[in-house]
């Protein structure tokens, strides 16, 4: 995008997803007692992830930089916000744990299935330009990782999350080959 100076086809949705995942995966970190390894990862996610989305903010056409500031403001500062204070607020002990664990991981399985929003660009233009390799290619090698890292915890709010979202891959995988 900086090289172009536009945001062409792309679609900040993926990298919104992440933005969104990052964030509440860090809070449940801190509600963990062992969570400091998952605060610390996904708080460079939250950082790598703002970048991603303010670059495509600045590069967008106007249309669509409106439309993505109102859905990354919706998404990735009042969602996380109202779960965050409806956790502090109105759950305690346990119930809070599990609230932000399963919100968690249902906000996961939509992070690692949102570049699939892509295909439909990728099906409209009969290119897969706008469906960035490197970024489905890394989703998988981070899904794996936090599989391993779940398993080690077993925790299973980050079992199930990664364990839902491999399928994904495989209707992703195919049209990746496609381009090698």
């Amino acid at each position: 995008m900086a090289k172009k100076k536009s945001a062409g086809e792309y679609n900040a949705f993926p990298y919104m997803c992440q933005l969104l995942c990052r964030t509440l995966w860090v809070f449940y970190g801190i509600l963990s007692p062992d969570g400091l390894l998952i605060i610390t990862v996904n708080s460079v996610g939250v950082f790598t992830q703002i970048i991603y989305v303010l670059t495509y903010l600045i590069y967008a056409p106007c249309d669509k930089k409106v439309k993505a500031f109102i859905l990354v403001s919706i998404m990735n500062i009042v969602f996380p916000g109202v779960a965050i204070a409806l956790s502090l607020l109105v759950l305690h002990g346990d119930a809070r744990s599990t609230f932000v664990g399963v919100l968690c991981a249902v906000v996961t399985i939509g992070m690692y299935a949102s570049p699939l929003s892509v295909m439909i660009a990728v099906i409209r233009t009969k290119s897969v330009e706008s469906m960035p390799f490197l970024f489905s290619f890394f989703l998988l090698l981070n899904a794996g990782a936090w599989f391993a890292f779940a398993m080690f915890l077993q925790d299973p709010y980050l079992i199930v999350s990664i364990l839902c979202t491999f399928p994904t891959f495989s209707l992703q995988t195919p049209d990746q080959l496609y381009r090698i």
